[in-house]
């Protein structure tokens, strides 16, 4: 299965007023496999130094001992994605005066027609926004059934792309909106 991404929003202020444009797209993504999102976000240490990232992938050492070196490996992954978002909306949060993320995702069905979701997230609403956007979207990513791998990936690259090309100054204001 596939999907398609398409972003735009707001960038800095352009001479004679207005904000330019940023736009990202990307049709017949690979979904590279489902997550479950509880899971994902209680995957992210706490604290982002060497012990709690360690305990995440290997385990205690009693799990360790019983074979989950192979499934570390998996959550290796799980945890590089989803650090991946939580960083590229803890870096919008950090600019401007507030912003926010608007987020669509849809899944087209010929007999039953469109099961959608719409999360509106405020970026200066939160202690730990990565963490709670994570949390805001994976209800409509499961319900849209678009809870997987490749999903995180594009929305992780559409973030660092748009906070690429933001000024230093200007608010985000982006939407997000993934289909299939």
């Amino acid at each position: 299965m596939s999907f398609n991404i398409y972003a735009s929003g707001l960038l800095g202020t352009v001479s004679g007023g207005g904000r330019k444009p940023f736009k990202y797209s990307k049709d017949g993504c690979f979904d590279s496999g489902d997550f479950n999102p509880p899971a994902l976000v209680a995957m992210l240490p706490a604290t982002k130094n060497a012990k709690g990232i360690a305990e995440k992938i290997g385990g205690t050492q009693e799990e360790y001992l019983s074979g989950s070196v192979v499934a570390g490996m998996t959550k290796v992954a799980e945890i590089e994605l989803a650090a991946m978002v939580r960083l590229g909306v803890d870096m919008l949060a950090m600019r401007g005066n507030g912003g926010e993320i608007i987020f669509y995702c849809v899944q087209e069905d010929w007999l039953w027609g469109a099961t959608n979701s719409y999360a509106n997230f405020k970026l200066n609403s939160s202690q730990d926004p990565g963490r709670d956007f994570l949390k805001k979207i994976s209800p409509g990513l499961v319900k849209t059934e678009l809870n997987n791998f490749g999903v995180l990936r594009q929305i992780a690259i559409a973030l660092s792309e748009y906070n690429s090309d933001l000024s230093g100054s200007a608010s985000p204001y982006l939407h997000i909106s993934l289909s299939h």
